[in-house]
């Protein structure tokens, strides 16, 4: 098997326009965010960094 094949597949989005208080995945019903309220869903999001 190829190397490519047993590492993990990473994804990393970082948007500088939104702030916590302004996503759906944090809480937030100020704005409409349902691409990134999904990828938080089926990935990782983090709260206290």
């Amino acid at each position: 098997m190829p190397a490519s094949a047993t590492r993990p597949n990473i994804l990393l989005i970082m948007t500088d326009q939104q702030r916590s208080d302004s996503l759906g995945c944090y809480g937030s019903t100020s704005a409409h965010t349902p691409n990134l309220d999904q990828l938080a869903a089926d990935g990782v999001h983090f709260e206290t960094c």
